[in-house]
């Protein structure tokens, strides 16, 4: 019995020693691996991050997969690529991860300052430094490209709003576009309507003046036919003033009024009013005449009515005469009351002395 328990404790030592010895350096970590053949570091002692994966292999990770997935092992558990090759691999995933951090930041800068976010670069994850350095380059670029963006849409906008045209902003989800683009169409829209303000006021003015009304405007611009309609009375007004002027002329080489028989009844309308006018204005400068020549006041033909002139002179001439004979005619009138006395009051004394 002794013998053959000597034989089994052989055994079993030897069997140790061989599980002992086949275990590989590499292999060994600081716990347990799970089911997936990896574990949590939150220290990050690796530097690999919060989690990493072993199983047979030294710490990695599987960005894009495992990179030891073709790797085959020996029969005594050992590897078959050098420790060289593991090192290249363990450093060939940790470029990949910095490369997706990077990308990560990039884009995350570059959207949030395209969207017109406010710059946050919070971020808990591994190469938070390389994260930030990245993000702030994308999110300067992505400024660049906003602006560039808002200024061609400015343009444009001012572009569309010169031809009249509406604006439709329901494409643009982002404020500060939509708000470039509104803000140029604003500026266009308001040079187009007051160019279409003054071409209708324009053509209305000498429309009016020729007597020829345009009642064709096309239906985009009916908001200006409001403009149209008041210089087209502008228009009528001059026109009017020109046949009032006529007729004005008229009467002071001709006092009794003869129509001119023109074509439209309005013309010998306004013909006839300033005709009448004139007479009106004939009549008051000969009354201003002959009283100013009554009462002996200074000449003062009234401003705008110089034409008449000599028909003050001639008014004032005869108001001066009447002045003149009421004055002598007074003195005499006085002379003869005064003699009338004279003898009344001899024949009272005469009277007296008798008795």
């Amino acid at each position: 019995m002794s013998n053959k328990n000597n034989k089994l404790a052989k055994i079993i030592m030897v069997l140790s020693l061989a599980l002992m010895t086949s275990v590989s350096p590499v292999d060994a970590h600081s716990g347990r691996t799970d089911s997936s053949g990896g574990h949590r570091d939150n220290k990050n002692k690796s530097g690999l991050g919060s989690y990493h994966y072993h199983h047979g292999y030294g710490p990695h990770l599987h960005t894009n997969g495992c990179p030891y997935s073709g790797t085959t092992t020996n029969s005594d558990g050992g590897s078959s690529s050098s420790s060289v090759d593991h090192e290249a691999q363990q450093k060939k995933a940790q470029e990949q991860e910095q490369e997706e951090v990077k990308s990560k930041g990039y884009n995350s800068g570059y959207n949030d300052a395209y969207l017109g976010k406010t710059s946050s670069s919070y971020y808990s994850g591994s190469y938070s430094e390389l994260y930030q350095s990245r993000y702030d380059e994308g999110y300067t670029q992505g400024r660049e490209k906003l602006e560039k963006e808002k200024e061609e849409l400015n343009t444009k906008g001012y572009e569309l709003g010169l031809t009249g045209s509406k604006i439709n902003l329901s494409n643009y989800t982002n404020e500060e576009l939509k708000t470039a683009y509104n803000y140029g169409y604003e500026k266009g829209i308001i040079e187009y309507k007051n160019i279409k303000t003054e071409k209708y006021r324009t053509l209305g003015l000498e429309d009016g003046k020729a007597d020829k009304q345009n009642l064709d405007i096309p239906k985009e611009d009916e908001e200006f036919k409001l403009e149209y309609e008041k210089s087209y009375k502008s228009g009528q007004d001059i026109l009017s003033k020109t046949y009032e002027d006529k007729g004005y002329n008229d009467a002071f080489t001709n006092s009794q009024y003869n129509s001119p028989g023109y074509q439209r009844d309005k013309y010998n309308q306004w013909h006839k009013q300033g005709f009448d006018k004139a007479i009106e204005d004939i009549k008051r400068v000969k009354k201003l005449g002959y009283d100013d020549g009554y009462s002996r006041n200074e000449k003062n033909v009234p401003k705008g009515l110089e034409r008449a002139e000599s028909m003050y002179l001639q008014e004032y001439k005869k108001g001066e005469a009447v002045a003149d004979k009421e004055a002598r005619d007074g003195a005499v009138g006085f002379s003869s009351v005064a003699s009338i006395g004279w003898i009344l009051r001899r024949y009272f004394v005469a009277k007296k002395s008798i008795m």
